[in-house]
Formats: structure tokens, C-alpha cells, sequence
């Protein structure tokens, strides 16, 4: 019963510019329900719309008309909340959120319990218009999920980077690997007596478009795409000059 992505993503464009006008804050919230295959493969499909739709109506109470709530993906929903006053704590309500997760869902007698991870991105602060707020907002959430979900996390202009990264060098990344861009540069070991004892290989990615880039660019959207195994195998079958 709840609105898709399209939908929230157009309320999300009149919230801003809503408060372009008056100077104020738009929060995007995405919170995903951890494991839940977990919940589908031991319960059953019917058990797992059971506790979306609980959770559907919990999260509708809590924003209690002041926000709008949408239905994303299969265990994943969107919140767009105009702050309502100065005081507002955006972290405090991504807590209250992640406890809505947190409570049990009763299914006749049994309980069912599941966990959420939640991440938050804020106008002005971090973006600038829906799309880029709603990646965000789903980039803190992984970052949740990583330091080891049932948490909060609030998006960061640190984090900007990494998920600018993610976003235009992972999907060319594969191709880069197949058609030989990637180069080893080896940087000798030396102990203290200045004698040479070994070797390090540094991997780099000679980008047509972007240019020479280091692995703390690429590395880590490696490992999310999980490209990271051929790249070790590239450097292991590479043989020095």
C-alpha cells in the first residue's frame, strides 16, 4: 500500500525546492531490513510480506503525517521528513527507526525478529537534488551494514568520493581488467642496513578518460563489485619487466 521509488522521488523534488525557499532541511532516510532472505527462506514468502507490512505501519506512525514514507525495493524503504524545527536531531529519528526494525513481529504465536540498517543524507549539507540525496542516504545504509548492521549511520562529505567512485568507475572497471589497463609498479624493501630484501607490487589503473589512478581509488569499488579476486589474479600472473 505504500508509493514506489518515482513517486517519492518527485515529493522529495517539491521538498526541496520548498526549502530552498524558506532555508530549511529535507532528510532522506533508507533503511533496509538485515538478512531478511533469512526471514523468506526459513518462514516462508507470506511470514516475510507479514513483516513488511508490519513494518510499513510502524514506520508510517512514526513519521505520523510530518514526512512521506515509500516502499523502494523488496526490503528496503525510503522516508523524506522536512524538518519540522530547530531542534530536530536527524540521528535521533534514524535511531527510532532502526528501533521500529528492532521490536518483534508477531506471527500467531511466534515472534519474529529482525534488525535494520539505516542511513540518512541531508539537504543542504550533503546533496543537492533527489537523486543524489536517495544515493547517499543508501550509501550510509551500506556503510551500516558493513560496521555490522542493527545501526544508524549519517552520510558524510567524506564519503563523497567513494561514492562518486562507485558510481562512474565500477561499472567500467571489468572491462578495464579484460582489455590490460591495469600496470604493476614494484617498489623495492629495504631493511636498515639498506639491503634490499624483497619487493612490494603497487597496482595502477591507466584510465583513457580519467587517467593514472591509485588503488585506494579503485580498490575498494573492486570489492563491491566483487572484481577484487581477478585483479589479485592479474597481479600474480603478471610478470616483472
Amino acid at each position: 500500500g505504500l508509493p514506489r521509488f518515482v513517486v517519492i522521488e518527485e515529493h522529495l523534488q517539491f521538498a526541496l525546492a520548498e526549502a530552498a525557499l524558506r532555508g530549511g532541511r529535507v532528510l532522506v532516510y533508507y533503511m533496509d531490513i538485515d538478512l531478511f532472505h533469512t526471514v523468506n527462506e526459513t518462514r516462508g514468502r507470506a511470514v516475510g510480506d507479514h513483516v513488511l507490512r508490519t513494518l510499513a505501519e510502524r514506520l508510517v506512525e512514526l513519521i505520523d503525517g510530518h514526512g512521506r514514507l515509500a516502499h523502494v525495493a523488496g526490503d528496503e524503504f525510503a522516508i523524506v521528513l522536512e524538518e519540522t524545527h530547530d531542534g530536530f536531531d536527524a540521528a535521533k529519528f534514524g535511531e527510532a527507526i532502526r528501533a521500529a526494525g528492532e521490536k518483534p513481529v508477531m506471527d500467531g504465536q511466534e515472534k519474529i525478529y529482525v534488525t535494520c540498517s539505516v542511513g540518512v543524507s541531508a539537504y543542504p549539507h550533503n546533496g543537492r537534488n533527489p537523486l543524489e540525496l536517495l544515493r547517499q542516504a543508501e550509501a550510509a545504509m551500506m556503510h551500516a551494514k558493513h560496521a555490522g548492521r542493527n545501526s544508524v549511520c549519517e552520510f558524510s562529505n567524506d564519503q563523497k568520493q567513494r561514492l562518486q567512485d562507485r558510481i562512474s568507475l565500477g561499472p567500467q572497471l571489468r572491462d578495464a581488467i579484460a582489455d590490460g589497463q591495469l600496470t604493476l609498479h614494484y617498489q623495492p624493501l629495504v631493511d636498515r642496513d639498506w639491503r634490499v630484501f624483497g619487493f612490494e607490487a603497487l597496482v595502477r589503473w591507466q584510465s583513457p578518460g580519467v587517467g593514472i589512478l591509485s588503488p585506494d581509488r579503485f580498490l575498494r569499488v573492486a570489492e563491491e563489485f566483487g572484481l577484487i579476486v581477478d585483479i589479485d589474479t592479474f597481479v600474480l600472473e603478471t610478470r616483472s619487466e
